[in-house]
């Protein structure tokens, strides 16, 4: 299964008042979907990946992946975060504080491919 990762630019999203917290709330999920909306996520790397079951277990590989110390683009990119989305095929999934929630958003504005 194709997996792309898409980053929040926080810099954007704070000046709006926005904090990269996730309070639990819809009002913080909908903020984070005006931005994806917006075009404030850049589009991150693509992997190829087994799927296997659940699709949230392909959101934790890339969540390890791109948090570890070694990670691919470490010196390039920072680390996966809360209120990231992961888009699996045509399916996307948010980062929230605890696990990954699946979201209806079109394609990303910003994304060439």
């Amino acid at each position: 299964m194709v997996v792309k990762t898409h980053y929040l630019h926080w810099e954007e999203a704070v000046k709006t008042g926005w904090i990269p917290l996730d309070t639990g709330s819809d009002r913080w999920l909908d903020l984070c979907i005006g931005f994806w909306n917006d075009g404030l996520y850049e589009p991150g790397p693509i992997e190829e990946l087994s799927a296997v079951g659940d699709p949230t277990l392909l959101c934790d590989t890339l969540w390890a992946t791109y948090n570890a110390d070694d990670r691919p683009d470490g010196q390039t990119r920072r680390s996966m975060s809360v209120g990231d989305i992961v888009q699996c095929e045509y399916d996307y999934y948010i980062c929230r504080s605890v696990g990954w929630q699946q979201i209806d958003v079109k394609e990303n504005p910003n994304d060439p491919c």
